[in-house]
């Protein structure tokens, strides 16, 4: 008998989107039984529990409490996902695999279908991210290839559920755009698909060999959650762990190692077939974004094989967006960028998407690390006609390691240009030997702008195309706030506002600012800092790492 498995989501829903409603989802466990030809393994899975507050809510696939059904190796799978009903759980064997370009279809009826390893929750625990350690613990759902993925949706396919799946090419010459294809050039928003969940499941390509991409994201709400997403690379076009341009969202992206070597996750970035389009309400909260130092010309691991390496996140097209708490390491220039882990920039894809627009995005609570620069932010588009980026949060992050050899030329801590408010609040930055400015903006003005409570060494300064400090503020920043930075090695008075200027890192009081990279905590100031409670609202300038502990959630 196969005892122990739920299809349900686990957790109370959170509340912490971008304005989306948020219910909680059941956790009630399959009914009935079924005879499994497959082994479960008998160790559980290696990486830590979650918070129960972590959820894919308000994307909502909903409980399977119908029959569960075997499909043992070897068995049909298609034909078991034609005949499921809403609310039946397929249990697939543990290590066994099911080869074919799978459709889910668009069933009427209440409840999710989900499709699961016959490995139990006690082995594989709800909560706790899956690493490719558990590989013998997962069912397998393999492309042969020929251009075409693993699985994916048809018109307006909702309510389905992925369990302890793993994901992939049978080989490395097994040719696919998306191992995952969710929606495929639907035209009106009825037919997108809609909660679908990929939960504790292994995707990934091979090393050394161009695969495109692991889950597209081109349908309504859909949660990828616990969860390991590897080796996807290119050295001929962009490529990304996860990207969408025709969805329009909810989506939920938590606790997820993310690799990709273009960008790991990417919205925009392609003509749409559904009009006026954009992703919106997106939370991407506590994953491991992470390239590989083995894709790098000259590290002594690489093969030779030289993916192409932009950003780490990217948004071409997007609105309400919520980067939150994650861990970011390794970002260089190994294409046509300067170096930078985020890249905010609307694309009208030369004139096809005028409607494009980066817009209510939040970045906070991150740890970036080993990095040619931490963000660059673009207005409009050179290209073609699209709305203006406006109301961008980067506050309480840790910027660390940010490295002239990782940067195409100078160093760009923060370059902008044109964006209509954009708050850069509470963050602390640290970099190693070389002369470059805390931020650079050039081109039109950006309005709204406020630079406060950052702990950072001023080298060059602000600089900007008419001057530079308080001439960069006045040309370039009309209506801007400073205040409440500590600006080490800076003139003083160099900023407009009040602000401080110490003048080395060790002025600064830092917990232990020498050991930061390998603990972030010691980039927060210490007991004995003068500049306590010296921030514009009288906390200490820089992080708050107990913040970014809490919405870390275990990285």
């Amino acid at each position: 008998m196969v005892s122990g498995l739920t299809g349900a989501c686990h957790g109370a829903a959170s509340t912490e989107g971008s304005g989306a409603s948020s219910s909680a989802t059941g956790t009630s466990s399959g009914s009935g039984s079924a005879t499994s030809s497959g082994s479960s393994a008998s160790s559980g899975a290696g990486g830590s529990p979650m918070p129960s507050q972590l959820t894919c809510a308000p994307v909502d696939c909903g409980a399977s409490t119908g029959k569960l059904v075997n499909v043992p190796e070897g068995t049909n799978l298609q034909a078991a996902l034609d005949a499921a009903a809403p609310g039946d759980t397929l249990v697939l064997d543990a290590g066994a695999t099911y080869s074919g370009h799978y459709h889910l279809a668009n069933k009427s009826g209440a409840g999710c279908i989900t499709v699961r390893t016959a490995t139990s929750d006690a082995d594989l625990p709800p909560d706790t991210r899956v690493t490719p350690a558990e590989a013998p613990m997962l069912a397998r759902i393999i492309t042969p290839g020929g251009g075409l993925p693993a699985i994916a949706t048809n018109k307006g396919a909702h309510n389905w559920r992925f369990i302890g799946i793993e994901i992939a090419p049978s080989d490395a010459s097994a040719q696919f755009y998306d191992l995952a294809e969710i929606g495929n050039g639907e035209t009106v928003a009825s037919d997108l698909p809609s909660n679908i969940v990929f939960d504790r499941c292994y995707v990934h390509g091979f090393p050394n060999v161009n695969q495109k991409r692991g889950i597209a994201l081109n349908g309504a709400a859909t949660c990828v959650i616990h969860s390991t997403l590897a080796d996807f690379h290119s050295d001929m076009q962009d490529s990304q762990a996860m990207g969408g341009h025709n969805g329009s969202g909810p989506f939920r992206i938590m606790d997820n190692e993310i690799e990709g070597s273009t960008e790991n996750i990417l919205f925009g970035g392609a003509v749409p077939t559904l009009p006026n389009v954009v992703p919106s309400d997106i939370v991407i909260r506590g994953n491991h974004f992470f390239k590989p130092l083995a894709w790098m010309k000259g590290n002594p691991a690489n093969t030779g094989y030289l993916p192409w390496v932009k950003n780490l996140f990217e948004l071409k097209n997007a609105e309400n967006v919520v980067l939150d708490g994650n861990v970011m390491e390794n970002n260089w220039v190994g294409a046509d960028q300067h170096g930078a882990a985020i890249l905010l920039t609307p694309r009208s894809e030369n004139g096809a998407v005028p409607w494009a627009v980066v817009q209510n995005v939040k970045i906070t609570n991150n740890v970036i690390l080993h990095v040619g620069g931490c963000a660059e932010l673009a207005g409009f588009d050179t290209t073609g006609p699209t709305l203006q980026t406006n109301h961008v949060t980067i506050a309480n992050n840790v910027c660390a390691d940010i490295r002239q050899d990782y940067a195409l030329d100078i160093v760009r801590v923060f370059q902008f240009s044109e964006i209509a408010t954009l708050d850069i609040d509470h963050n602390t930055f640290q970099y190693g030997a070389g002369s470059w400015p805390i931020f650079r903006t050039y081109g039109m003005n950006t309005t709204g702008f406020s630079y406060t409570n950052n702990v950072v060494e001023f080298r060059e300064g602000a600089w900007s195309d008419c001057g530079s400090n308080s001439t960069a503020f006045s040309c370039r920043l009309p209506g801007s706030t400073s205040g409440g930075n500590v600006l080490i090695g800076g003139t003083q008075g160099a900023l407009p506002g009040t602000n401080y200027y110490p003048a080395m890192v060790g002025d600064v009081g830092f917990i232990d600012y020498a050991n930061g990279l390998t603990d972030f905590h010691g980039y927060a100031l210490g007991s004995g800092s003068a500049y306590k409670g010296k921030g514009t609202d009288g906390k200490d300038p820089g992080v708050d790492a107990a913040a970014i502990d809490a919405a870390r959630i275990g990285n």
